[in-house]
């Protein structure tokens, strides 16, 4: 129970924007290795080509995109929604 209560506390609470830029970062930089080298990170298995495993390496690209770009899009969403309470 009072685990939730943290979870659900924490939830509300703003993350820390160092912590947000260390995982754009981060996961922008392996994006980019992933294309520079045509191959992902399969489980159990590796590293693995694209042409070896094509559907890892599509799930890997197409997640890898849409985390940082939502991430970026939810932050500007809340920084507008936040400035517009301040002033209203």
């Amino acid at each position: 129970m009072i685990l939730m209560a943290l979870v659900a506390k924490s939830s509300t609470k703003s993350k820390n924007p160092l912590v947000v830029l260390f995982f754009l970062i981060s996961f922008s930089i392996y994006t980019f290795y992933c294309i520079y080298h045509q191959g992902s990170f399969v489980r159990g298995l590796g590293w693995r080509t694209r042409a070896e495993y094509p559907f890892s390496y599509n799930i890997t690209l197409a997640f890898a995109i849409i985390f940082p770009v939502g991430t970026i899009v939810k932050h500007i969403f809340w920084h507008i929604k936040k400035n517009r309470t301040e002033y209203s």
